[in-house]
């Protein structure tokens, strides 16, 4: 659809007068699958959430309003009916149709309450004496739910989800994706691209595409993306129908000691408040894995932290100890059909998370968090999490090696009164060796303590509080490689806290903002240095790539000036990071052209 040549319009009445323009987009267009959406601003989170373009415009109703959508010069469709005046209301059964001059097309006796409607599909035009239309009476609610869909990534990669239906079966998808590998899909003789994960704690593949999969179960789902070879057709858009579960699910946990893992999964076609879940005896970790499958990397959600699973989700819970049995999904952690937009946090237990992100040219890991709470211990508690390796692991991982464990959280009490020094394991394949590691939430964090990133390789340390990445080169041939960065957290006895900027110039070094800044195409960079050293000033983009060096030489103490010309560069930020003897610094430049 071009809307530049044939413009889209809405046609909007009120008080039964005739039809006006209300709304007009005579610019883009869609393509093929795609999804406009036209409306008000409480449904925008939940169609940028499923990726749908939004548009914002205000409607309202009464049984006498109408709106009529154009695309070019011919109508394509209506909702109510203009020049009409349904007179009296009507209500009967705990249903209104106050001033309404529509109804649910027959058969349609219940809608939902989240308010969902395809006017097209669901809706049809009364009389205009809506009080003579008693057989309406067994109306219970407008609207009708869109059946339970899940959007994949358009590359081929791993989805770990769960279907929202009851009884579920891979034959319920596999018309819109191949199914390979198992009993009753195609190509039986193939690797299989299905995997379930349970309480026996081993991947297992289906019986047969027609086994019954319990509700609450994770699957691991392979999809080939839109660049197939293949002969079956396969699609970004997955579909089940059936009977929607309304009742608490129970899904039994891989259990009999700590540390185990299960993959369930969100067992309704809505989203879910992870802080509702239930266990029954014993109890998990606080953490929970999710799977992103754009980036291919796991990511961290923590329970207390008012993350909501969205309908068809799965994920990964880790048991604390042998006496946990099950997980139960309560029904009253069902949040609707809308993308949360405010989630609400919790703040009980003032937890802040500290969490770390290694890449190359793409994302590599995500699952790397260091957790500050009043209520966490030393060693090993509730808020601490085993490293669960990376489906994909052609790329590598990042990993806490604390007391022994590899782990992707660790905990740390609020009020800290030792030092805490916690290697990073950094393993990378293939040919990325030119990495970043950066962190985020580091400005939650009180001031009473100090967090420095040793780099074993070259001595120097690194102020969490001063930048927000550092870059990289791996030698997977050096003996230091496998543990090159250890994180230090101290604690700072509060007579001696001075503010952030003061203690880093107390290192011996500044790193002054680039001038001007926002620039075009030339900038002054000036720094200072406290003694004889070696001075690399550097200049990397947004992806961690080094795109311009200013200075590798050796200089005497003194303060420095040095310039940048972007002129071959496009818009955008840049990092400029020195590097010393005395540590690193790292400022945030904007180019604009």
């Amino acid at each position: 659809m071009d809307f530049t040549q044939f413009p889209l319009r809405i046609y909007k009445v009120t008080n039964g007068a005739p039809l006006r323009l209300d709304f007009e987009l005579a610019q883009g267009g869609l393509a093929p699958s795609q999804v406009l959406v036209i409306g008000t601003s409480d449904i925008q989170p939940s169609v940028e959430w499923n990726q749908a373009n939004f548009y914002l415009e205000y409607f309202t109703f009464n049984g006498d309003d109408a709106l009529a959508v154009s695309y070019g010069d011919s109508i394509t469709g209506r909702f109510g009916l203009e020049g009409s005046d349904p007179g009296q209301n009507w209500s009967d059964a705990g249903v209104s149709t106050s001033n309404s001059n529509i109804a649910l097309k027959f058969g349609l006796l219940r809608g939902d309450l989240m308010g969902w409607s395809d006017p097209s599909h669901s809706f049809q035009t009364l009389s205009t004496h809506p009080s003579q239309d008693i057989e309406q009476s067994l109306l219970e609610g407008f609207g009708v739910p869109p059946a339970p869909t899940k959007l994949l990534s358009e590359q081929a990669g791993w989805h770990l989800i769960s279907l929202p239906n009851h009884p579920s079966k891979l034959s319920d998808i596999s018309d819109d994706i191949l199914i390979q590998g198992i009993p009753g899909g195609e190509y039986p003789s193939s690797t299989p691209n299905a995997y379930l994960f349970d309480e026996i704690g081993e991947w297992s593949v289906p019986v047969h595409i027609d086994s019954i999969i319990p509700n609450g179960v994770g699957l691991a789902l392979y999809h080939f993306g839109n660049s197939s070879n293949l002969a079956s057709d396969t699609h970004d858009l997955l579909g089940v129908s059936g009977v929607e579960n309304t009742e608490n699910v129970q899904v039994p946990l891989h259990r009999g000691g700590p540390s185990r893992f299960t993959l369930v999964g969100n067992p309704y076609p809505s989203f879910y408040d992870i802080q509702v879940l239930s266990v029954n005896e014993g109890s998990i970790q606080n953490t929970i894995v999710t799977w992103n499958p754009s980036l291919n990397v796991y990511e961290l959600q923590n329970l207390n932290d008012g993350y909501w699973l969205a309908p068809w989700e799965a994920f990964w819970v880790e048991t604390s100890d042998a006496l946990v049995d099950s997980l139960q999904f309560l029904t009253i952690g069902r949040r609707g059909n809308l993308y949360p937009f405010q989630q609400k946090k919790a703040e009980r237990n003032q937890m802040v998370v500290l969490s770390f992100t290694l890449k190359s040219e793409i994302v590599i890991d995500k699952a790397l968090a260091v957790v500050f709470s009043q209520e966490a211990e030393i060693g090993w508690d509730a808020y601490d999490a085993t490293k669960l390796m990376p489906m994909n692991t052609d790329k590598g991982f990042m990993a806490f090696r604390n007391n022994g464990q590899i782990q992707s959280v660790v905990s740390v009490p609020n009020e800290l009164l030792t030092k805490i020094t916690l290697p990073i394991e950094i393993h990378s394949y293939g040919d990325m060796k030119e990495l970043q590691l950066s962190w985020e939430g580091i400005e939650a964090i009180e001031n009473n303590l100090e967090l420095l990133l040793f780099d074993r390789v070259d001595s120097s340390y690194v102020s969490l509080y001063d930048q927000e990445f550092i870059s990289f080169t791996l030698d997977t041939s050096s003996s230091k490689t496998k543990q090159r960065f250890h994180l230090l957290i101290r604690p700072i006895e509060r007579d001696q806290i001075t503010s952030r900027k003061e203690y880093a110039n107390d290192l011996g070094y500044i790193l002054d903002q680039n001038y001007p800044n926002p620039f075009n195409p030339r900038t002054t960079i000036a720094y200072t240095i406290p003694a004889s050293t070696m001075v690399k000033l550097e200049v990397y983009n947004t992806r961690g790539q080094r795109v311009a060096v200013l200075e590798n030489s050796y200089q005497q103490a003194g303060k420095y000036d040095s310039y940048w010309n972007a002129k071959d560069f496009s818009t955008g930020v840049y990092f400029l990071q020195l590097r010393t003897d005395y540590g690193v610094k790292t400022r945030k430049m904007l180019l604009i052209r």
